[in-house]
């Protein structure tokens, strides 16, 4: 990952935003599996 040129801001923001999908993702597969 090439983070030269990108502001401290932009990086933790986009973090962020990857943290949040991620969990939902895996929200959405326990809850699968749950049903199961």
């Amino acid at each position: 990952m090439d983070l030269e040129g990108i502001p401290p801001f932009d990086v933790k923001k986009h973090w962020e935003e990857f943290q949040r999908d991620y969990l939902l993702k895996v929200e959405k597969l326990l809850e699968k599996q749950s049903e199961e």
